[in-house]
């Protein structure tokens, strides 16, 4: 075996350096991708219960108008007010909110 030459192959440390920097990158990426999301998620959770918050007022105000309606000791027309209001404030906060989205691509 005279013509026969063996090759001693070994892994250079360039190729496992590179491996491992683009693996840690990767985890990085991942770590700061998971962050954002997660206060991505929160953000929309609590802008979510601002919405419902905001909602509940109008809404309590109707419920509580219609409640009323012809038995209210003080005053026969609060319940008449509340009613309005809260129709009024209601109409108000849907449009603000459908104004803030559909009008901010623009």
């Amino acid at each position: 075996m005279e013509g026969h030459t063996s090759f001693n192959i070994e892994p250079s440390s360039e190729i496992n350096n590179s491996s491992l920097g683009k693996k840690q990158n990767f985890l990085k990426r991942m770590k700061q991708s998971a962050g954002n999301t997660l206060i991505f998620t929160c953000l929309v959770l609590f802008l979510l219960l601002i919405i419902i918050a905001l909602l509940a007022i109008p809404i309590s105000q109707i419920i509580l108008g219609n409640l009323y309606k012809n038995s209210c000791p003080m005053n026969d027309h609060i319940p008449v007010y509340l009613i309005l209001a809260g129709i009024g404030l209601l109409i108000f906060q849907i449009l603000s909110i459908f104004e803030v989205n559909c009008f901010t691509n623009i």
